[in-house]
């Protein structure tokens, strides 16, 4: 059995009080916590008022992304991404990898046809099918990750009236040549890497 001391015991006790006294202690004030213990910094204004707690997330991070990736997934819009589209995403491999993005291996990418995009604010995600050697492969984005590179239309979808389309998983015969696509984007960005090293030597 566990053992209190008698003051703790005593009915008179307040806890309260106690609190009192240790806070009036000129040793408590002076207390440093050691290197160890991460104390939180306070947090910043938010950037706008007099809006609910989620606007006020969405609005920030909508702030700190540098491209218009929520854009493309906006509800309504000219170049916004619908399903059918077969889309490009590179992300990095691991959050340390985004310091050091010149590493071959810090990057990966996977291309596939979108089957579904769930809209839900900072939660926005959407789902790629692609078929890797006679066999289907899913893989689901968070537009919101810091790990997302760059996200890319490849080409527009037409024929697709659905919302979702997961009936492709039993008609594999009915998605995109992909890896054709893949190879025209290949070879635009040797080209361009190309002229851009030209450039760059003439320049010199």
């Amino acid at each position: 059995m566990l053992k209190f001391s008698k003051k703790f015991c005593t009915p008179s006790f307040s806890l309260i009080n106690h609190i009192k006294k240790l806070s009036n202690n000129p040793q408590a004030t002076t207390y440093e916590p050691p290197g160890s213990i991460l104390i939180p910094k306070q947090f910043s204004e938010p950037l706008i008022n007099n809006k609910n707690v989620m606007e006020v997330i969405n609005y920030e991070n909508r702030n700190k992304v540098s491209d218009d990736r929520f854009k493309l997934f906006a509800k309504h819009g000219k170049d916004r991404i619908k399903t059918g589209d077969v889309l490009l995403v590179e992300s990095y491999t691991s959050m340390s990898s985004i310091k050091n993005s010149s590493a071959k291996s810090s990057t990966t990418a996977f291309a596939g046809i979108c089957i579904c995009i769930r809209r839900r604010g900072v939660d926005t995600n959407f789902t790629l099918r692609n078929i890797i050697l006679k066999v289907g492969v899913e893989q689901r984005f968070s537009i919101n990750s810091p790990l997302i590179k760059s996200i890319k239309i490849l080409s527009r979808g037409e024929g697709y009236r659905r919302a979702k389309l997961f009936y492709l998983r039993d008609q594999p015969g009915k998605a995109f040549q992909i890896s054709d696509l893949l190879k025209r984007e290949r070879e635009r960005k040797e080209v361009n890497s190309k002229q851009s090293t030209n450039s760059n030597n003439n320049n010199k």
